[in-house]
């Protein structure tokens, strides 16, 4: 689902699984999505990256225009959730937009989320307005793009060309933005 250039116009209806074992985390990320103006938003949750799989094996009544996962969870993290969904088994679309959520940000972290195939990364502690920045980026793209948003104090400079030799495709647009001064990099 792609909500493309006039989303701004009139609220527009999408159908977002959020993915968290912490259920008060799930209670945050869900206040935070119903705080998006643009966005009336129809949730969905589960505990960890199993049920959340077997919410998505329900049918094309479940299938959501957004993930939302957690890193770690147990028995089924989010790398191998993600992985799973990407690889299109049991019939789930393989193409479904999903944002990452972890504490960690080291670079490793980022390299095998990104390569596992998640469309955005949110560090947590999660703010308003990198969740709302990250969803509506990852909603409103038209063609392949990756924003990487890191949190204040994180310096992006080994991001660039980590992005540039492991994640791009020749030709695809990327803008890596460092919160606190507002640097862009592409």
């Amino acid at each position: 689902m792609s909500i493309g250039r006039d989303w701004m116009k009139a609220r527009t209806q999408v159908k977002v699984l959020v993915v968290d074992d912490e259920p008060v985390m799930r209670r945050l990320i869900i206040g935070m999505l119903r705080n998006i103006p643009v966005l009336d938003v129809e949730i969905a949750e589960a505990g960890d990256g199993a049920a959340a799989l077997q919410h998505l094996r329900g049918g094309p009544e479940n299938k959501p225009d957004l993930i939302i996962t957690d890193l770690r969870m147990e028995p089924l993290g989010g790398l191998p959730f993600i992985r799973t969904v990407r690889s299109g088994e049991y019939g789930i679309d393989r193409f479904l937009p999903m944002v990452a959520m972890t504490s960690d940000t080291e670079t490793d972290t980022v390299t095998r989320v990104l390569r596992a195939g998640a469309d955005g990364l949110v560090p947590k502690p999660v703010s308003q307005e990198m969740l709302r920045r990250q969803v509506l980026q990852v909603l409103t793209r038209e063609s392949p793009f990756i924003e990487i948003v890191l949190p204040e104090g994180k310096y992006f400079g080994p991001f660039s060309p980590f992005v540039k030799q492991n994640v791009l495709v020749p030709g695809c647009p990327h803008r890596i933005v460092h919160k606190r001064q507002g640097r862009i990099a592409a």
